[in-house]
Parts: C-alpha cells; structure tokens; sequence
C-alpha cells in the first residue's frame, strides 16, 4: 500500500520528512480522486488502490465535506458548528475549552474518549480570544493515538481510538517468534529426511492461535480496515483450525489405541505441518499490526509456497511410484487442494494489498511463484536421496 511517513516530531500540521503536507494541490490532492480509501494514524499517511473498507462498530463515522486549506471539514448546520481536519495553516485554540462550538457527533466521540486535552505547550498551537472552532492536528494523532479514515466517494470521515497494550504486543511478538521457530525445525527435519513428530507447540498453539483469532472476531468486531484482511484472516483461521483439529484427532485416537504410551506420543502419526504453522503467524500479524502489509509477507507467502509444491510432487510421487491405500490418497489430494486454496488467497489478498502498483503485483507474484517451485522442487530432490539411501539402525530418542 502506498503511504508517505509523517515526522511525529512536527506540530502541529502534518509534515513528511520536512515539507508540509498540502491537500488542495500536489500528491495528496490527487490521492483524495483516485484512492477510495486514505487512512491517517500518528505513523503514516496510507491510501489503498485495492480493497473495501471495513467500517465496523469501532469507528465513529460524521459527515466531513471538502474544503480549502484541509484534509475536510466536519460540519453541522443546525446549530452551526465545524471542525477543521488537518489543517494546513495555523492552528488556533481558544484560551477557554469550554466556549468550543463543537458538532454533535464530533463532541460525543471525543468527549466520551477523554480528547480536547491537546493545548500542551508542544503542540505548538496559536491561543485564540474569538476563535471557538476545534482544529484536529498532530498533537491529537500522538496524545490520544486517534486514526482517522477518510472515504472521499462519500464524504464520510471514520475515527476511532487505537488501544495498544504493551504485555499484549510482547506476547503476541513472542508467539510469533516461537511460530517461526518451530517452522524451520520442521525445515531442517525435511532437509534431513525425516518428518517431524508430534508437538504440541506446533499443533496444539497454532489451534489456540486460530480459536482466538476467529472467536475474537466473532464476539468483538475486527481491528483490519479492509474486508479483505478480514476474509483472509477468516480463510487462514478456518484451515488452521481444520488441519490441526485433525491432527489432534488423529493423535488421541493412536494414543488410546496404543495405551498412551511414551512411544506412542512421539509416533510420526499426527506430524507437525508447516502450513498451519505459517497460518497461524499470518493470524498473529494481522492482529499484531491491524494489517497485512507487513515485511514478514513475502517471507509467510515464500514458505507457504515452498512446502505446496514439495507436497505436490509427492502427492505426484504417492500416485504414482508408491502403492497406498484409496482413502490414503484420497486425504492427502484434499489436503493439497486445501493448501493450494490458501496460497491463492495469500497471493490474491495479501500481496495484492501490500503493493503499489499493479506492475509491482505482476512482478512480486512471479518472483514469489518461482522461488517457491525451485525451493520445493529441490527441498523434494534432498527428501529422495534420503529415501534412496539404504536403511541404518537408528536409535530411538529416549
């Protein structure tokens, strides 16, 4: 997504690296005609060139009509009443808070946040005897950490108040780190000839991972700003939870049947798999980062596409050279369709959001598609050397 970084140090207008942003001429103007969506927070100006906006209940959404010298204005007729958004000029502030003149909307949002506290002497606002007009500026984007969507086709201005919590950000950083771990264990092991075995930290969490996910959007609405993050997150919880729903099902069913044994928990039945894996950390980007442009994607997608195409060839090499049962085979087809139906929408959703242009999208598709049939082309090479290779005694891990 293209996006202009803001200097957070800069007030009380908005200013990237150090130029003043203007909204009547030049980049921005033409952003307000051709992006349906433009999204302002404390970091950044973002436009997106594809993609629906997702204006749930956690926006507060007012009437914001065009106007010189800002990004819009709130206004309202009866009383008469307006908020400048962004200002280019100077921003003033009454020497009273009280003698504000605010719309009614506007007032019950910013009220109920605990805003209009920006008049610190850093903000670098003008003190005004007859001005009564409230004018959002820089200081409201750092002192109360508000994102503001503006949807020019309509006129509407989206805001909403972005909670960050540094124990849940530690956590789900952690998570993700452990995620990624686990994920190129199961690498090393393929590289090595051997499919990992059952754990818990990688079937069992990925499980947790997509049960959150899908229950928190269930019960309290989604943090993206896209429909389509949303549906990627919903595809990515869905098979999170189905291919290791099935492994866990899977696992308790041999280890009842073999008594629960100490072998039988470190049977390769019920093996750990790298797509939920990556699934998973997806899900915890998407609520780590309230988006999919992030620069972990290409890295999820490349890895996500690597082990497809190693699973292809041996689905290729199951039909074909290896005598197995109908249901066997039947399973692992399901399983590639599924895992291919995943990559599309990582590619389709993900990345084409991520771009810039559709030139980029072009290219970063046939540069992650190649890269990920020649690393699994030849990760499939080293698995059957392994297998051409005459069996040893192997000791078993205690």
């Amino acid at each position: 997504m293209p996006f202009v970084q803001l200097n957070g140090n800069a007030f009380p207008n908005l200013y990237y690296d150090n130029s003043k942003i203007e909204w009547n001429s030049g980049a921005m103007y033409a952003v307000q005609f051709s992006a349906p969506v433009v999204k302002i927070n404390r970091d950044r100006v973002q436009w997106y060139g594809y993609g629906t906006f997702h204006p749930s209940r956690l926006w507060r959404h007012m009437p914001c009509e065009p106007v010189r010298g800002a990004l819009c204005s709130i206004v309202q007729e009866s009383p008469p009443a307006s908020v400048l958004v962004f200002p280019s000029g100077a921003v003033d502030v009454p020497l009273n808070v009280d003698q504000l003149v605010l719309p009614r909307d506007f007032s019950g949002f910013m009220h109920n946040t605990g805003g209009l506290i920006c008049s610190q002497s850093t903000s670098n606002r003008m003190l005004s005897f007859s001005d009564n007009r409230y004018e959002i500026s820089m200081c409201d984007l750092v002192d109360e950490n508000f994102e503001f969507v503006l949807a020019p086709d309509t006129n509407l201005l989206y805001v909403r108040r972005r909670v960050v919590h540094l124990w849940v950000v530690l956590v789900l950083s952690a998570l993700s780190l452990y995620l990624f771990i686990k994920t190129c264990e199961h690498f090393v092991e393929l590289v090595h000839g051997r499919r990992p075995c059952f754990a818990h930290g990688s079937i069992t969490l990925p499980f947790a991972v997509a049960l959150f996910s899908l229950g928190k959007l269930a019960l309290a609405d989604s943090t993206l700003i896209l429909q389509e993050e949303i549906t990627l997150q919903v595809v990515c919880g869905v098979y999170t939870l189905a291919h290791t729903g099935l492994h866990l099902w899977r696992h308790l069913r041999h280890a009842q049947e073999a008594g629960a044994t100490d072998e039988s928990f470190f049977s390769s039945r019920g093996a750990a798999a790298v797509g939920p894996l990556i699934a998973a950390q997806v899900l915890l980007s998407l609520e780590l980062n309230q988006s999919i442009d992030t620069p972990f994607l290409s890295i999820y997608v490349c890895l996500f596409g690597l082990r497809n195409f190693l699973k292809f060839l041996n689905l290729l090499n199951l039909h074909f050279q290896q005598a197995s049962d109908l249901q066997n085979k039947l399973f692992k087809t399901l399983e590639v369709f599924a895992d291919t139906f995943v990559f599309a929408c990582l590619i389709g959703i993900g990345v084409q959001i991520a771009v810039e242009s559709r030139e980029q999208y072009a290219a970063d598709v046939v540069g992650l598609c190649v890269v990920s049939i020649l690393a699994g082309t030849l990760l499939h090479q080293i698995t059957l050397m392994h297998l051409a290779e005459p069996d040893t005694p192997r000791k078993t891990d205690a």
